[in-house]
């Protein structure tokens, strides 16, 4: 047997039909358009993403959204105009990531191995083991600035130089103070997490703060209190001790304490982390959401990062299924792929092939049928 390493990166995977887009080779792929709606929830899938062996009134079948009308989920509130104004300015888009790091809650955590750093080659940002999520206190340590979450809480009268602070102020490399002061009054009278910590910043605007904490509860209803500023938010505020912590409760302490590490079951994990996808501070997935038999549900739409993943994935498959139905190389004995992540975030496929021991190649001069470098005549071969 013989490998080829082969590739296919994430380019051109979402588009339209050959014969629509000048200069698209007329051996492309086309796997339609996501156009298959779900009869349960709504929830719009391709074609090719279908329940594979499953027919039922020759109807398409999709298995990764209700589970057949099982989980139900709230209907998703509709974003507020001022959203979607943000959402239609390319220079809001053009720094979503800082804008939406600004006001996260939580900070990146990760062991970095910096030992191959040694100054002689380009600096090489490398983690070893898994990637998470910390939460600190609600107050700083005396002397050192807000961060994260603190932002929300502490010195809330300077809130939008301090955001602006840890970006280079006024000269911010594009960041607009204008968006930064509408994003804060938005937040802080829709997002359910920052309301929430509006009742700790109550607290410690007095000059006596009291010993307290925020519990975060690991599943949307189960806390023992409601606050008067949420209806959905598993959230109290407490002095003293409490003694029902379960594993996966994210407990806030007013000062000090070591940061805690943010369960990614959490139902809050993603809007800690990502305030400006999941403006109203809404809880996610977590283990204990209720299966419900439903005849209808939401539609929910899908972010474009969404669609080129999807899109990317069947490609994969369909790139796959050709190498060995066309036996371009050989009798396909043996495949095996790898996707990485790089530049912005686009995917590419690494893929191995194990062919036939009569299909490997044995001569220098075979390569030839394969991997050839030339600059094809434009008249002969226009595409």
């Amino acid at each position: 047997m013989f490998p080829y390493l082969l590739g296919l990166s994430a380019a051109s995977t979402v588009g339209s039909t050959s014969d629509q887009v000048e200069g698209v080779s007329s051996c492309y792929k086309d796997i339609g358009d996501c156009e298959c709606v779900y009869e349960y929830c709504g929830a719009r899938f391709w074609y090719g993403k279908r329940l594979k062996g499953y027919i039922r009134d020759r109807k398409a079948h999709y298995h990764k959204c209700c589970s057949g009308g099982k989980v139900r989920l709230r209907a998703e509130r509709d974003p507020s105009q001022y959203i979607k104004q943000l959402l239609r300015n390319w220079r809001f888009m053009e720094n979503i990531r800082a804008y939406n790091q600004m006001f996260s809650m939580t900070s990146f955590g990760a062991h970095v191995d910096d030992s191959i750093n040694n100054g002689r080659a380009p600096y090489v940002f490398k983690i070893s083991g898994e990637v998470y999520h910390w939460i600190g206190s609600l107050c700083p340590i005396e002397g050192d600035p807000p961060r994260f979450l603190q932002l929300y809480i502490y010195d809330t009268k300077n809130e939008v130089f301090n955001r602006m602070h840890h970006f280079g102020g006024e000269r911010s490399g594009g960041l607009d103070q204008n968006i930064v002061e509408g994003l804060f009054d938005f937040l802080d009278e829709h997002n359910e997490l920052v309301r929430l910590f509006q009742t700790a910043r109550e607290k410690c605007a007095g000059e006596f703060v009291p010993y307290f904490k925020i519990r975060l509860y690991s599943v949307a209803g189960s806390r023992q209190y409601d606050l008067p500023t949420s209806q959905t938010l598993g959230g109290i505020v407490f002095q003293g001790s409490q003694d029902t912590e379960t594993d996966y409760d994210v407990i806030i302490e007013s000062r000090g304490g070591h940061p805690q590490r943010i369960n990614k079951l959490h139902p809050s994990y993603m809007s800690l982390q990502f305030p400006l996808l999941f403006i109203f501070g809404q809880p996610g997935f977590h283990p204990e959401i209720k299966q419900h038999a439903a005849s209808e549900g939401k539609r929910v739409s899908m972010n474009m990062a969404d669609v080129v993943v999807r899109v990317f994935q069947q490609k994969v498959q369909e790139f796959c299924k050709f190498l060995k139905d066309s036996r371009l190389f050989g009798i396909v004995t043996g495949l095996l792929y790898t996707i990485e992540f790089q530049k912005r975030g686009l995917p590419h496929c690494h893929t191995l092939l194990w062919v036939d021991d009569k299909d490997k190649i044995q001569r220098a001069e075979d390569i030839d049928q394969y991997i050839s470098a030339e600059l094809p005549n434009p008249e002969e071969d226009p595409q």
